[in-house]
């Protein structure tokens, strides 16, 4: 296992692409390698993108993700456009949450 490791960081390989059996899995899950931890892929958008439909970059970004990095998730969000929709639902309810979301075009 360990050459298996070595030789995968030698080539400047992520661990995470490697297999491992069952006995094997829980070591290299406590290791400290931020190689073998799992990855996802964040676009994070203006929040007049969706409204807008201007998301032509993210789409270009989420196209280079599925081709360099087959398997590995990626989202496209909004985070100033989530805050907002999380203080609507605090302050005025779902409902009016649900109306925002679908003026912003979610």
């Amino acid at each position: 296992m360990w050459a298996k490791v070595y030789k995968q960081l030698d080539q400047g390989e992520p661990v995470r692409t490697l297999e491992f059996n069952i006995d094997e899995r829980p070591i290299i899950n406590m290791l400290p390698l931020i190689t073998a931890k799992p990855l996802i892929f964040a676009c994070n958008v203006g929040t007049d993108a969706f409204a807008e439909g201007k998301l032509q970059m993210s789409d270009r970004f989420l196209e280079h993700v599925k081709v360099k990095y087959p398997g590995i998730p990626c989202v496209v969000l909004s985070s100033l456009l989530e805050q907002e929709i999380l203080q609507i639902r605090a302050e005025e309810g779902e409902e009016e949450a649900r109306e925002y979301m679908e003026i912003s075009g979610i």
